[in-house]
């Protein structure tokens, strides 16, 4: 077991992103899918000419990654209400699964915290300005994209969660 000692500079954001890996979330099924359901939604809202009508759609993407904010924080209350030190240092014996695993938790809520800002900036514009078709456009598609791309994010994160207490149990029932 790697007996390194971990450094406030390897708990930052950007440095675990890095460790978790950048590549790895372009290449992944939950980013695919939400480009997908992204361009889906956008050839939608063209062939049926209601982008100025789209406006509502902001303020509900903001509630739905409020939503997923709650759920992420909820699941990392249940990962770390289910560890203790002797299970930790068991998991831990990968360092990096442990660390990728809570990374997740984290990701998951910056994506749908950028999602919030960027929905209520789209309520701002379109209520400002709502004929500004061209960067009404833009951020229907950061948002619609941000939006599902957060929503499968969760979902991955209680897959993680639910993972997580099977190797829980796995580890109470090999131990006693």
């Amino acid at each position: 077991m790697n007996k390194e000692i971990m450094t406030y500079k390897d708990t930052k954001f950007i440095n675990m992103l890095r460790s978790f890996g950048v590549k790895r979330l372009f290449k992944s099924l939950d980013f695919k899918l939400a480009i997908v359901l992204t361009i889906i939604f956008l050839l939608g809202i063209s062939y049926f000419n209601v982008i100025n009508q789209i406006t509502g759609i902001f303020s509900t993407y903001a509630t739905i990654d409020s939503a997923m904010i709650a759920i992420v924080i909820a699941s990392l209350a249940i990962v770390v209400s289910i560890s203790d030190t002797k299970f930790i240092k068991f998991i831990s014996q990968d360092r990096k699964f442990y660390k990728n695993h809570l990374f997740l938790f984290w990701y998951g809520s910056v994506i749908a915290g950028i999602s919030v800002v960027i929905s209520i900036s789209g309520v701002i514009i379109t209520t400002i300005n709502p004929n500004q078709t061209i960067l009404n456009l833009l951020f229907l598609t950061l948002t619609t994209f941000l939006t599902s791309y957060a929503v499968f994010i969760v979902i991955m994160a209680i897959g993680s969660v639910m993972r997580f207490g099977l190797y829980r149990a796995e580890y109470t029932r090999i131990t006693e």
